[in-house]
Formats: C-alpha cells, structure tokens, sequence
C-alpha cells in the first residue's frame, strides 16, 4: 500500500513510530559515546573502577551533562510521546527499580554489617535500580 493510500490515522502512527526509533537510535549512540568515553579513561587499568575515574574538567562536565540527558530527561521526554500502556508499564518498571534502591541499600548495609558482603556502592545501587527496571520492562512488555 502507497503512503499516499494511508489515512490520516496511519500516517501520524507511523510518523510516531519512526520518531520514537530516531529517539531510541539517538540514545543508543549518546549511551555508545559515554560508555567509550568512560572505557577509553579506564583503559589499562585492569577494569572500571569509578573511584579512580579521571576525566579533564570539560569532558567532566559534558559527561555529567550527556549522563542528566540520557538517563533523565530522555526518559521524561519519552513518558509524553508514547501511548497510556507504555507510559503505565514503563511507571510501573521504575517504581520497582525505585523500590529495590529503598529496600535493597539497607538489606545491603545489614548483611555488610554481618560481614557477607562488602559495604552498599553507589555503582551497585545504580546496577541494581536500573537491573530491576530493565527485567520488570521485559517482563511487563511480554507476559502477554
């Protein structure tokens, strides 16, 4: 079927879609570009460790900025374009991951006080809230 054949309905969900995968594409390559940044500063040093991180104060700050926009107000930005069940299970998805950090910092910090773990880290409490958010997605997204 021509474009030209399409309603006005189909037209606006296709140009929808085609905007959301230029947004998922942009934030995929903006997350590619920090992550190589990230890797190419902890290169030769045996492996990420963010307390030894070293960046010049420009590339710092555009970091932390690049960080703010695909972590934050991407999202944000996103929760507007989709529909009401995607906007509802991506809520959904970060509420969990909001809740493991809430529950699972001071479950971290006791079995560190009894010696089973190391000490609660701010990467961990990062790998933890967005792990949560990404399997309850999935989960939310398939279960059917």
């Amino acid at each position: 079927m021509a474009e030209h054949d399409l309603g006005p309905g189909e037209r606006a969900g296709r140009a929808r879609r085609r905007f959301m995968l230029m947004l998922i594409i942009g934030g995929g390559a903006l997350g590619g570009i920090l992550g190589g940044v990230i890797g190419g500063s902890s290169a030769g040093k045996g492996g990420f460790d963010p307390a030894h991180l070293t960046l010049n104060p420009a590339a710092a700050v555009l970091m932390a900025a690049g960080c703010l926009i695909a972590l934050v107000a991407l999202p944000l930005y996103m929760f507007v374009k989709v529909d009401e069940m995607k906007a509802k299970r991506n809520m959904k998805a970060m509420t969990a991951g909001c809740l493991a950090v809430i529950g699972g910092y001071p479950a971290w910090q006791m079995l560190a006080a009894g010696g089973f773990v190391p000490q609660p880290s701010a990467l961990g409490m990062f790998v933890i809230a967005y792990g949560i958010m990404a399997l309850v997605s999935l989960f939310l997204r398939f279960r059917g």
